[in-house]
Formats: structure tokens, C-alpha cells, sequence
């Protein structure tokens, strides 16, 4: 899909989340998409914050069929956007914030602001070269203060059981 799309993808996400009251902060992958961030403070199980992504993951493709797909098949991908849940258990991977990647460009997983994602942001402006003038984004200092969990209000909003 072309990165105004994923542009928009993220924004759907962030006001979902933003709909069971939880701020979110964002990167580039250094590749093709963008990272959805909501850090919590470690109270909930990996279970349960597992099962809430996939509850997110979920609600945004039975909603959103033409843009989301909540499973990992390639190849039923075609024109939509994976919503990788997968992410949010122990062990799991995912690519880190200021991580350079094995690409052309030698481009970074980048942490922006919200307001860079729009259908003009350019991910591969984000380089080995380029990321020493940029500063960390406020949203980012911010929070690592912030104190929100996965309480049975939010539980309840995207489908799951407490």
C-alpha cells in the first residue's frame, strides 16, 4: 500500500485507542510501516495485553475491512494493512526506536510526533546521516510519565472479559 495509506492507518489506531482512553506515541519502522506505541505501566498480564492488542487488532478489521486485516497471512494482504498484535508478548520482537536497518539508505527506526504523520512524511528522510540533528520528540519525554494501565473500563470497550 502506498505510506498515505499507512498515515492514515495510524491515525484510525490512535483515535481508536484514544476511544477506551489511552495515548499512544508513534515511530517509523526504518522500513515501510509505522510503530503504534502505548506504554503502560506494568500491571497487566502479557496475556491480557496481548489479548487487548488483538482485541484492537481485531475491532479495526471487522470495521475497517478495506484498509485492516488482523491476521498474518502475505498473502491476503493485498492492498491492506496487517495489524501486528503479535508484537505484545514476552519474547516477541519488534524493531527499536533509533535502531539503523540493513536497507538502502541505512535508514532508522524513528520516534516522531503526531503531527509528522501525514501523507507528505518520508520515512527514509530518517538515516544514519540525518538522525543526530533531530531531537527526541516531546511526546516521547512525556511519557515515561505516563501512569495509564488496561483497567476493566478499557477491557470492556474492546470485547474482552476482566
Amino acid at each position: 500500500v502506498p505510506f498515505s495509506a499507512v498515515t492514515l492507518a495510524a491515525r484510525l489506531v490512535r483515535q481508536r485507542l484514544q476511544d477506551v482512553g489511552l495515548k499512544s506515541i508513534v515511530k517509523t519502522t526504518g522500513g515501510k510501516g509505522l510503530h503504534v506505541i502505548v506504554p503502560l505501566r506494568p500491571a497487566a498480564s502479557w496475556p491480557v495485553a496481548k489479548g487487548f492488542a488483538k482485541a484492537i487488532a481485531d475491532g479495526l478489521a471487522r470495521d475497517e475491512p478495506n484498509i485492516f486485516l488482523a491476521k498474518a497471512s502475505k498473502a491476503a494482504r493485498k492492498g491492506r494493512i496487517y495489524v501486528d498484535y503479535l508484537r505484545n508478548d514476552r519474547g516477541s520482537t519488534a524493531i527499536g526506536a533509533y535502531c539503523v536497518r540493513a536497507r538502502q539508505g541505512l535508514p532508522v527506526a524513528m520516534p516522531i510526533e503526531w503531527r509528522d504523520v501525514k501523507e507528505s512524511l518520508q520515512p527514509a528522510d530518517y538515516n544514519i546521516d540525518s538522525v543526530e540533528k533531530v531531537a527526541l520528540p516531546k511526546e516521547w519525554r512525556d511519557a515515561r510519565n505516563w501512569r495509564q494501565g488496561l483497567d476493566a473500563k478499557k477491557l470492556r470497550a474492546v470485547g474482552m472479559k476482566e
